[in-house]
């Protein structure tokens, strides 16, 4: 099925289930992700808020702080 990207207007080919299925089409991760770093507050997200931008990096420092890796695990 033909169908027009959300984010950049290009046409590309969905399976008809997929079309179906998904709310919102793109057709690729580079465009979803563009779309969902401006959208965000449609969604419900807090991308977009800068306190929760401080607060990721309040936690992030954290980690570091107690010697945890970056992906949760520890030393």
């Amino acid at each position: 099925m033909k169908v027009r990207c959300e984010y950049c207007g290009k046409f590309f080919y969905k399976a008809p289930r997929r079309y179906m299925r998904d709310k919102h089409h793109f057709c690729s991760k580079e465009c979803y992700t563009k779309w969902i770093r401006e959208n965000s507050h449609l969604m419900g997200r807090k991308a977009k808020n800068p306190s929760w931008d401080a607060y990721r990096k309040i936690v992030h420092f954290a980690h570091i702080l107690n010697g945890k890796q970056e992906r949760g695990g520890e030393k």
